[in-house]
């Protein structure tokens, strides 16, 4: 697999998984009732969500089990980031000392309760998501497909309008990601 699609999955993965950790930690811990529910809320608090899920049931890229630890990774990194803000005297616009009050390192304890908190958040919604994709294999090898196309490692060269199966990737000639073609 090229190494620019390896990224991009590695990205997917983590943007999936965040996004829906990000809606359900927002919604249920965060919002108040002095925060306004307008559009720009909403889009920013909820539609990442429905559409990284909307992508997980129409894309053809796998779930691995073990791939929970890019989000975990990414998330720790953004704590590591939240500590070092901290330590730096950074402010929010409101002049208070963290990003977010769940993450406010003048109480460590809260703070790196809401880090566990979220590590095990992430776990759960990647074993749901692994589930999901579990699924739609299986909806689409019974109703549509009796032989599975992997998209991440087929070996089938497939002809450009050809597809007999799910496939993000047309063999090993996809123009998108040629290196020899420059646009």
């Amino acid at each position: 697999m090229p190494n620019v699609f390896k990224i991009y999955w590695m990205l997917h993965n983590i943007t999936l998984i965040l996004s829906v950790c990000i809606t359900i930690i927002y919604w249920a811990i965060l919002h108040n009732e002095t925060m306004p529910v307008d559009p720009n809320n909403i889009l920013i608090h909820a539609c990442n969500c429905v559409f990284m899920f909307l992508d997980l049931i129409i894309v053809a890229y796998p779930v691995r089990i073990w791939h929970v630890l890019q989000p975990i990774a990414f998330g720790l990194v953004y704590c590591i980031f939240s500590v070092i803000y901290y330590a730096a005297d950074g402010t929010d616009r409101f002049g208070r000392p963290y990003i977010y009050n769940v993450l406010d390192w003048n109480e460590p304890g809260k703070a790196m309760v809401t880090v566990v908190g979220t590590i095990l958040l992430a776990m759960i919604v990647h074993m749901l998501m692994f589930a999901i994709y579990k699924l739609r294999v299986k909806v689409y090898l019974r109703y549509f497909n009796h032989k599975p196309i992997i998209p991440t490692n087929s070996t089938l060269q497939l002809q450009t309008g050809k597809c007999d199966g799910i496939s993000m990737v047309y063999g090993n000639d996809n123009k998108a990601f040629s290196i020899s073609e420059r646009y």
